[in-house]
């Protein structure tokens, strides 16, 4: 977020807000540094002037259940899985999906959460 700049924080802010909104987003999840949570979280109803829809988390808070309810491989080391967490927030593969334009946002969103925590590994059909 960019404190400091108000004008330009509301631009962000409300793109979050968009895309959280036609996704029906029940949670919206910041993977980045804790300034961005907090400008999201705190601030940016006030930006937008209106409560949001969904409930803001950080990652840490999102492993931090995960692990709590047994959702999380006990064999990975928990900084392992974070840094991988953070590395997709910076990965180019959502765009480079949306750009192929083969697959909704949703999709997307499911397969890039798939490799990240499923693997590559085939799996048999439930």
């Amino acid at each position: 977020m960019q404190i400091g700049n108000s004008d330009l924080a509301r631009v962000i802010v409300s793109r979050i807000v968009e895309a959280a909104e036609k996704l029906k987003a029940k949670t919206v999840i910041s993977p980045e540094c804790g300034h961005d949570y907090t400008a999201l979280r705190w601030e940016g109803a006030n930006l937008i002037g209106r409560p949001f829809t969904f409930k803001v988390q950080h990652i840490i808070e999102v492993l931090g259940e995960f692990q709590e309810q047994g959702l999380l491989n006990p064999q990975l080391p928990a900084i392992a899985v974070l840094y991988t967490l953070y590395a997709r927030a910076c990965d180019p593969v959502l765009e480079f999906l949306q750009m192929g334009g083969q697959h909704t946002d949703a999709q997307i969103a499911d397969l890039v959460l798939s490799t990240c925590f499923d693997g590559l590994n085939a799996r048999s059909s439930p």
